[in-house]
Parts: C-alpha cells; sequence; structure tokens
C-alpha cells in the first residue's frame, strides 16, 4: 500500500520539488518464505508473513511523465532515515498486518462523487476552533499594549502616552 504526496520546492532551504511514498508491504518472514515468527495477538499461530515499512523521496526532475507510484525508480530513491540511523528502506516492523485504518465516506448525493467523508464534519469544527483561537490570541496581542489618548481642543491637539503605571 503506496500513502504519496508531493514536496514543494523550497528556494530558502534548497530543496528542490519532489514526491514522498511511503509503503506498507506484507511479506514472507525470511527469504525462503519458510521462517514463522510469533506474535503476542496471535497465540497459537505462528504466520510466516511481516510487514515492511519503506518511506523514501525522489525529485520530480528525476520522474517520467506518466509513470504510476508503483514503478518509481528504486536507483533514485533518497531513503528517509530513523532517528536511531536506520535507513527506512523495507525496515522490518515485526507485525503481520498493515498499520493503516481506512474510513469509508458516505454514500455519495446524485452530483458528488466520492461521497463526504465521516471526519469532515469533525475536521470542520476543529478548522474553526483553530481559526477562533487564532482571532483571540492576535486580538489579545494589543491588549497589553500602552494606550495613546489624544489631549486638548481645537487646532492644539498634543498626543501623550498614558501609562500604566499609578
Amino acid at each position: 500500500m503506496h500513502l504519496a504526496w508531493d514536496l514543494p520546492a523550497d528556494d530558502a532551504a534548497g530543496l528542490k520539488a519532489r514526491v514522498r511514498r511511503v509503503t506498507y508491504e506484507l511479506g514472507p518472514v525470511s527469504d525462503d518464505g519458510q521462517e514463522t515468527r510469533l506474535y503476542p495477538w496471535s497465540p497459537g499461530w505462528a504466520p510466516n508473513v511481516t510487514c515492511y515499512l519503506t518511506d523514501a523521496e525522489w525529485l520530480l526532475e528525476d520522474l517520467k511523465r506518466g509513470e504510476s507510484l508503483d514503478q518509481l525508480p528504486p536507483e533514485k530513491a533518497m531513503f528517509r532515515v530513523r532517528s536511531d540511523g536506520t535507513e527506512l528502506n523495507r525496515l522490518d516492523l515485526m507485525i503481520d498486518f498493515v498499520p493503516v485504518v481506512h474510513i469509508t465516506n458516505t454514500i455519495p448525493d446524485g452530483g458528488e462523487r466520492w461521497g463526504r467523508s465521516v471526519l469532515a464534519r469533525v475536521l470542520q469544527a476543529l478548522d474553526g476552533l483553530a481559526a477562533t483561537d487564532s482571532n483571540s490570541s492576535a486580538a489579545s496581542a494589543t491588549t497589553g499594549t500602552p494606550i495613546i489618548a489624544l489631549a486638548g481642543r481645537g487646532s492644539r491637539r498634543t498626543w501623550r502616552r498614558v501609562s500604566r503605571r499609578s
């Protein structure tokens, strides 16, 4: 299973446009397929499969037009590295399942193509909360600044800063 997205160029950081692909793949524990592994969640059963993780990036300029996610050239891949220095190229996750959960959409109405995500309403509410929080934060930033007041009358106006000290 591939999860892929494009990463735009970042001139400030000196990064070119790229494609990142994270792949989860079920495969045999050993090359000959005979070795099995015991997992704590499946007592009494020793499967001979494990899940492998690959996390890599490709420069867009290195890819051919119309190339599918399955056919990205491995020789041009830049594999991500874990914090302990392990390269994420067919890393054995030591599990016998793909650790990705897919939540289906609703049945589409007449004008929709894919339906509506069951998470859409929750995400919309969270987005609204984030926007409200940002606006409140921006408004409160001006609350602690000194007040500028106008004193005087008529054509002779002077500005003075009012101190918060008593």
